[in-house]
């Protein structure tokens, strides 16, 4: 026993002189994080909320490629905390730290990002949707300071204030895109010494709706902010302003223009001017800190330049049920556009309504409006309107015809018409700027009183008893009554209910003689008159055939003007004896 006492008495000495390993010293690492600003953007740097959820992850720089574990931590002002924060020891060597701002979905480190199509509501300073990437080294007993650089992108729009916008209240609504923006992408982070990554984004079929600033940029009624991902907006509606009195009109980048093409970490401000009647944008876009090719790129919309209409709206519009007691209901138009005045039509027309929904009294369909524009109307018209205390809405042409579509006689005898104020329109420029049909009604009515009172205008006295044949207008509305259109009207009626070009510039367009013209091509125009009443009741209409109607505008002694509607493509517009008693009498009336 003694002997084993005095061996282990050894091994105890031996491990008493043996060196201890000293302690390693660790610490916790405190990061630091700065937001950097857009590029080029007109904000101040941003600033965290607090709260922001913050992705962290080191790399040996011994061991280039082996990152160690993905730790959250949670933004609170320029300080990033952590309930498991990263620990570094002093004999660890220096470590490059990568870091981003995560959407909470995903704790790998991310390869794509998506931005939220609804950024109507939020902060005002960072916000969700910026995609946040920070790199930089440290060591031992050092901060991580982290400066993070926007990989996302920025839009500013400035709608700015003047006649046609005054005040943020005529805004329905600003969009980004109309379908047709990308919201996420494939993200590759960026290289050694560059900011911003590099980003994959295909195609796009999205709409973003922007935050609106709380205060607007000086000379603005409003100021909107949206964060985007890198994409190529060229061609494609970028904004996208819809007013309260139902125009949309939109700005499309073309190639070369600072928006087309919109780079991560870039902020673009747009100030969007609305102009002139049409309401076209002007937009000028600033980006990197100056005015594009040193100085504004101006370009105006094309593809989403047009009034909206839905059938909700109580002011009157073209293709519009016009009733017996002087009131209208919708017919399906639902946009007109501004540079060639294409109108869209509902799917589906809507059914005329015959009781009122206001006076529950019962009505019949009398008319359908073709022209609401108070430009095309005549100045007597106006002036009939005023005289009943009420203003000029527009013209309506008549669903049934005088004497259910058989033929009268212009006159029935060669005459001046000139001698009473009513000139011969010669050719198609005369013919369109022709929209006296009312005046020359009256002329011809006081001007020619014994004649006319003897029978001998057939045409315009079956355009002044008509009423009784369309029971309606009923006695009291406030219109002109029925009469018969001039030559200039009735182009409208074909443009706008019939959908055909009646331009001289249209390439079907065919001058005949000194006073004859054609358009050639033009499809079946009764059947496209005709598809306008198609739900009309068959007792308020008479359908349109092929052959001429007549127009209240002269064109010498012994002729009138004529319009052919032909169910094979062409509409001749001529000069017919005022005697042909062929020539149908379809009327109009102003309200």
């Amino acid at each position: 026993m003694k002997k084993i006492f005095v061996f282990f008495g050894l091994l105890l000495a031996l491990a008493a002189c043996k060196p201890s390993t000293p302690k390693v010293n660790e610490s916790e690492v405190q990061f630091n994080a700065e937001i950097m600003p857009y590029e080029g953007g007109m904000s101040s740097a941003m600033e965290w909320n607090g709260g922001e959820s913050v992705c962290i992850q080191v790399e040996d720089i011994e061991n280039p490629g082996e990152w160690g574990e993905i730790k959250g931590y949670v933004a609170d002002g320029g300080k990033l905390t952590s309930e498991e924060p990263f620990i570094m020891a002093e004999d660890e060597g220096r470590k490059i730290v990568r870091a981003w701002t995560s959407d909470g979905t995903s704790a790998d480190f991310p390869t794509e990002w998506a931005v939220g199509e609804d950024q109507s509501s939020g902060s005002e300073s960072l916000s969700r949707n910026d995609f946040l990437y920070a790199v930089s080294t440290m060591g031992y007993g050092e901060d991580g300071n982290l400066s993070f650089y926007p990989q996302t992108a920025r839009i500013i729009v400035n709608v700015l204030q003047n006649e046609y916008v005054a005040e943020a209240s005529q805004i329905v609504s600003l969009a980004l895109g109309d379908g047709d923006m990308a919201v996420s992408g494939a993200w590759t982070a960026p290289e050694s010494g560059l900011n911003t990554g590099e980003w994959t984004v295909e195609g796009g079929n999205a709409t973003i709706s922007p935050l609106k600033l709380a205060s607007p940029s000086s000379g603005s009624v409003a100021t909107y902010r949206a964060t985007v991902v890198p994409q190529n907006m060229e061609g494609k509606n970028l904004i996208v302003l819809t007013l309260d009195n139902g125009v949309v009109t939109s700005y499309v980048p073309v190639a070369g223009d600072a928006a087309a093409v919109i780079e991560a970490g870039h902020e673009y401000v747009c100030d969007v001017t609305v102009d002139g009647e049409d309401y076209a944008l002007t937009v000028t876009v600033s980006e990197g800190g100056a005015w594009t090719d040193g100085g504004s790129t101006d370009i105006d919309s094309e593809p989403l330049n047009y009034k909206k209409y839905g059938p909700e709206d109580t002011e009157p519009k073209v293709g519009d049920y016009f009733y017996s007691d002087g009131s209208w209901s919708d017919g399906g138009l639902r946009r007109v556009y501004y540079a060639d005045g294409t109108m869209v039509w509902d799917d589906v027309k809507p059914e005329p309504s015959l009781v009122n929904p206001d006076t529950q009294q019962s009505r019949s369909v009398i008319g359908i409006i073709f022209t609401t524009d108070t430009d095309r109307m005549g100045e007597a018209e106006k002036q009939a309107l005023s005289g009943m205390g009420t203003e000029p809405h527009g013209l309506v042409i008549s669903t049934s015809a005088a004497n259910y579509g058989n033929g009268y006689a212009w006159c029935l005898y060669p005459v001046d018409e000139t001698e009473i104020g009513i000139p011969n329109v010669m050719d198609y420029v005369s013919c369109n700027a022709d929209i006296n049909g009312y005046y020359y009604n009256q002329q011809i009515r006081s001007g020619r009183d014994t004649d006319y009172s003897l029978g001998l205008y057939p045409a315009f006295m079956a355009a002044e008893d008509f009423a009784e044949e369309a029971a309606g207008p009923a006695e009291g509305t406030k219109t002109t009554g029925w009469y018969l259109p001039s030559v200039g009207q009735w182009f409208d009626v074909l443009r706008n209910l019939g959908g055909i070009n009646v331009d001289d510039g249209d390439g079907s367009y065919m001058v005949m003689s000194s006073t004859d013209f054609m358009w050639m091509d033009v499809g079946d125009v009764p059947q496209a008159l005709n598809d306008m009443m198609e739900n009309v009741p068959d007792e308020s209409k008479v359908l349109y055939n092929a052959g001429d109607v007549w127009t209240s505008s002269a064109v010498s002694q012994s002729h009138a003007r004529s319009l052919f509607l032909d169910n094979f493509g062409f509409l001749r517009g001529s000069a017919k004896s005022k005697t042909s008693s062929s020539g149908q009498v379809r009327c109009v009336l102003a309200f």
